[in-house]
């Protein structure tokens, strides 16, 4: 084996890692996007954050959690509008007795 045959050799083996290695980071650069991706996803949909909706980075297929009284109706475009929120009254607490029956009051007829 002459001295420049060797040379090539060593160069091919030296190239054939140094491709192994930029395409190891790209694949590592790609799946850390990705991460990022879904990570920043989760935190909008945890935040309840709207502009999901219309936003260009996302497709949005079926929206499928709504409001209470929401109706789906497919074809429509999505429009957003600000509903204001009613405050619910206080449960008030039951006796020990409705409890164990269901929470409701007990079935007990009228005596007049």
């Amino acid at each position: 084996m002459t001295g420049t045959a060797h040379i090539r050799m060593v160069m091919a083996y030296a190239m054939t890692w140094l491709f192994a290695l930029i395409a190891t980071g790209c694949l590592f650069a790609l799946a850390l996007w990705q991460y990022n991706v879904h990570r920043e996803l989760d935190a909008r949909l945890s935040r309840c954050d709207a502009t999901l909706i219309t936003s260009l980075q996302h497709r949005i297929e079926v929206v499928t959690d709504a409001p209470v009284g929401s109706m789906l109706v497919p074809y429509v475009p999505v429009q957003l509008v600000e509903q204001q929120t009613v405050q619910q009254p206080a449960a008030l607490p039951q006796p020990p007795a409705a409890r164990l029956i269901g929470g409701g009051p007990p079935d007990v007829p009228d005596l007049d």
